[in-house]
C-alpha cells in the first residue's frame, strides 16, 4: 500500500464512507458451483454512493498485462489467458490519497480476456480499501462493521468437531483456507488438488479461492452430505468431477 504524504483527511472521509457501506449482495449465479457471487456492479451500487457523500473517487490502472499459453477446453475450444497486474488509488477532494494494488487472470476465447482479468483487479481494489464482504441472496446480516457480541459463540475448536484449529485462523482466512491448504502441500499430495487449482485460477481469476470453497460444499453435498474442509479431503473421484467441471 502506498499514500500521499498526509492521509489525515482522506482517512477521515475513508472511515465515513465504510461506516456507510454494508455488504455487497451477490446478486448473480455461478454455473459451475450454482453458487450467488457479486459482480462489479454490485460493487459499486454499494461503494458509489458512500464515494460521492465524502468527496472520494477510486481511479484504476492497469500497470502490467501478460498474455500466457492458450490451454484447450472441453466446452470453449482454445482459450486464451491473461495476467493483469493493477493499481487502485483513493483520491480525496483535498489531494490525499491512498493505493494499493491487485493481480487477477482471467481467460476467453477473444480478446476478452484482459477486460475480465481488469474487471477481477476492481472488485478486488474495492474490497482491499474498504474492507467489503459479499453477502448471498436470503443471507442475514453481513456488515463490515463487527457485530455486537450478544452472547457466547463457538469457538473454532467446537466448529472443527474438537479439532485444534491452526493458531492464527480469522473469519477472513477460513474462506480461502481450502485453497491455500491445498497450494503449501502440493508436493506431498494427489497432483490432482494442483490441476484443479491451476484451472480454478485460469477461469475464476481473482475469486478462484472462494470459489474452490463453494464448489466444495456442492461436491460434498453431491457425495452423499459429505463435508470437506479442504481439497486434501477430498477423495480422487471428487478430484476428477472438480477438474471435469473446470474444463468444461
Amino acid at each position: 500500500m502506498q499514500t500521499s504524504e498526509s492521509i489525515d483527511q482522506v482517512m477521515s472521509a475513508l472511515l465515513n464512507a465504510v461506516a456507510a457501506m454494508g455488504a455487497v449482495p451477490e446478486t448473480k449465479r455461478n454455473t459451475f458451483t450454482s453458487q450467488a457471487y457479486a459482480d462489479l456492479d454490485d460493487y459499486m451500487g454499494i461503494v458509489g454512493p458512500a464515494l460521492e457523500a465524502n468527496d472520494l473517487l477510486v481511479v484504476s490502472s492497469t500497470e502490467r498485462v501478460q498474455v500466457l499459453e492458450p490451454r484447450e477446453t472441453k466446452r470453449e475450444g482454445v482459450v486464451v489467458p491473461a495476467l493483469v497486474e493493477m493499481r487502485h488509488r483513493l483520491l480525496h477532494a483535498s489531494g490525499q490519497w491512498i493505493e494499493v494494488g491487485s493481480a487477477s487472470l482471467g481467460q476467453d476465447t477473444t480478446d476478452k480476456a484482459v477486460l475480465i482479468a481488469q474487471t477481477y483487479g476492481r472488485k478486488a481494489g474495492l474490497a482491499q480499501l474498504f474492507n467489503l464482504v459479499t453477502k448471498a441472496p436470503g443471507q442475514g446480516q453481513a456488515q463490515n462493521q463487527r457485530p455486537a457480541d450478544n452472547g457466547p459463540r463457538t469457538t473454532a475448536t467446537e466448529r472443527r468437531g474438537g479439532q485444534q484449529a491452526p493458531s492464527g485462523t480469522s473469519g477472513a482466512t477460513r474462506a480461502t483456507q481450502a485453497g491455500q491448504e491445498a497450494r503449501t502441500t502440493t508436493a506431498a499430495a494427489d497432483p490432482r488438488i494442483a490441476q484443479v487449482l491451476e484451472l480454478a485460477k485460469a477461469k475464476y481469476g481473482a475469486e478462484a479461492n472462494r470459489q474452490i470453497t463453494e464448489a466444495l460444499k456442492v461436491l460434498g453435498e453431491a457425495m452423499g452430505g459429505q463435508k470437506f474442509a479442504s481439497l486434501k479431503a477430498v477423495p480422487g473421484e471428487g478430484l476428477d468431477r472438480l477438474i471435469a467441471e473446470l474444463k468444461a
